[in-house]
C-alpha cells in the first residue's frame, strides 16, 4: 500500500514535466534493490526513446524529486529507459501506439474457439482491437479479454 501511494505522488510531481516534453509515462514501479529503493520509469514518445532522451529525463525527474526530500526518505536508484520493442501489450494505449504493426494476442477466455490469434493491428474503437488476420478478415475482440499482446518480428 505504501509503495502504491508513493507511486502515485512521484506520477503527480513529474507527470506535467513529462507532458511538456512530450513523453508518455508508460510505468512506474518500486522495487527494492539491496539496501536502495530502485525508481524505474519506462517512457515513451513518437518516433521513440534515445539514450539522449533518457540521459536528460534521469537528471531532470532526478532533479524534481530532490526538490521534495520528505518524500522519499532512503537513499534510492534511478532509472529511466525505454521499454523495449519486446515488451507486452496490455493497455489499449499500447495496441494504439502500435497501429499497423503485425502481433499476436492471447486472450483470457476463448474467442470463436481459440485464445490465441496473429495480425495486424488494423484499428482500437469503443473498447474493441480490430485484428486483421492473414486471411484478411478483420476480427473485434474486447480489450478486457486480452491477457496480452506482444509484437511479431
Amino acid at each position: 500500500m505504501f509503495e502504491e501511494s508513493l507511486i502515485e505522488r512521484i506520477k503527480e510531481l513529474v507527470g506535467s514535466f513529462l507532458e511538456m516534453q512530450n513523453i508518455e509515462l508508460v510505468e512506474l514501479s518500486l522495487h527494492r534493490q539491496g539496501k536502495n529503493l530502485l525508481l524505474r520509469f519506462l517512457v515513451e514518445k513518437k518516433g521513440g526513446i534515445t539514450l539522449d532522451d533518457c540521459v536528460f529525463l534521469n537528471q531532470e525527474i532526478g532533479a524534481i524529486l530532490d526538490r521534495h526530500p520528505d518524500l522519499i526518505e532512503e537513499s534510492y536508484i534511478l532509472e529511466v529507459s525505454s521499454p523495449g520493442l519486446d515488451r507486452p501489450l496490455i493497455t489499449e494505449r499500447d495496441f494504439v501506439r502500435n497501429l499497423g504493426k503485425k502481433i499476436r494476442v492471447l486472450l483470457k477466455n476463448e474467442y470463436e474457439e481459440k485464445y490465441e490469434y496473429k495480425g495486424e493491428i488494423y484499428d482500437v474503437v469503443k473498447g474493441n482491437l480490430l485484428l486483421k488476420k492473414n486471411s484478411g478478415e478483420i476480427i473485434s475482440i474486447p480489450l478486457e479479454n486480452i491477457q496480452k499482446g506482444e509484437q511479431i518480428f
